[in-house]
C-alpha cells in the first residue's frame, strides 16, 4: 500500500474538508494513477459526497477501497463514501 508511487511521490489535492464533521479527503496523483484517502475522525458514521471529476474519474467508473476491498461507482462527477466511526479508506 505504501509502495504505491502516487502515495510516495504524487501531487497532493485536497478534495473535501469539513472541520465540524471531522472528515478529510485528499488525493495523491502521479500521472494517470490516483489514490483517494478519506478519513472520518469522529465517533459517528459519515456518508461523504466527494468531487472526483478533477481526478479524471468519470461517471460509471468502479473504484475499490484498498483497505476493505469494497467497490463503489462514480456517479456524475462525485463518489459517495460511507465511513464508520474512526474509519479511513484508500480508494483507487
Amino acid at each position: 500500500l505504501f509502495r504505491s508511487p502516487p502515495i510516495r511521490r504524487g501531487e497532493f489535492r485536497r478534495l473535501l474538508l469539513e472541520d465540524r464533521r471531522h472528515v478529510y479527503v485528499f488525493a495523491r496523483s502521479l500521472g494517470r494513477e490516483h489514490v483517494l484517502v478519506a478519513i472520518n475522525g469522529s465517533a459517528t458514521q459519515r456518508n461523504l459526497r466527494v468531487p472526483v471529476g478533477e481526478l479524471g474519474w468519470e461517471d460509471g467508473r468502479i473504484v475499490r477501497n484498498l483497505l476493505s476491498r469494497e467497490e463503489s461507482i462514480v456517479s456524475g462527477d462525485s463518489l459517495v463514501i460511507r465511513l464508520g466511526a474512526w474509519e479511513a479508506a484508500w480508494i483507487t
